[in-house]
């Protein structure tokens, strides 16, 4: 099995035991400042970096589980790390993964308008059901709750993150 699979096997495995769990993944896509390595065929990017973070309910915040790739020190290589829920929305959590924010910021430059429009069109989870009844809207009444309660996560994480930066 790949690295891949043994990560959404165990995905499956944490939500079927009941445990908020999400898939992240870091990019390895460049800076605005050098994409036009992207046309170059002789250099090829690396494979994207994936690893599973579990929302602990004491802490009230989301842990990375399992071996987390080598980020930390790399602000300027990770610019573009996000966290797919069960519910499809994702979420920007590069901060949580940088050392310096803002050096981070610097680097995006103006791809960080557009990177935060895409990521905003797929933040809201969208139920879609035939009739609102039966199994369908029982299992959507459930992935809502889901999701509220790792939106209330990452909204925890994002105002330790503001304490933090404001002690910088």
């Amino acid at each position: 099995m790949s690295h891949e699979d043994l990560l959404l096997t165990r995905l499956a495995q944490l939500r079927a035991a009941g445990q908020l769990a999400r898939l992240v993944v870091s990019l390895p896509l460049p800076s605005p400042a050098t994409c036009l390595v992207l046309l170059d065929a002789r250099i090829s990017l690396p494979h994207p970096e994936a690893w599973l973070e579990v929302f602990d309910s004491q802490s009230r915040s989301w842990r990375a589980q399992g071996a987390i790739p080598k980020i930390r020190g790399r602000s300027k290589a990770m610019l573009w790390v996000i966290a797919c829920s069960s519910s499809g929305s994702l979420r920007d959590v590069t901060r949580r993964y940088s050392d310096r924010w803002s050096a981070v910021l610097a680097s995006r430059g103006s791809l960080e308008r557009v990177w935060s429009s895409i990521i905003d069109r797929h933040a809201e989870p969208s139920f879609a059901t035939d009739d609102g009844e039966g199994e369908d809207a029982v299992e959507d009444l459930s992935m809502m709750q889901q999701s509220l309660a790792a939106a209330r996560a990452d909204l925890l994480d994002e105002e330790a993150l503001l304490r933090h930066a404001k002690r910088e």
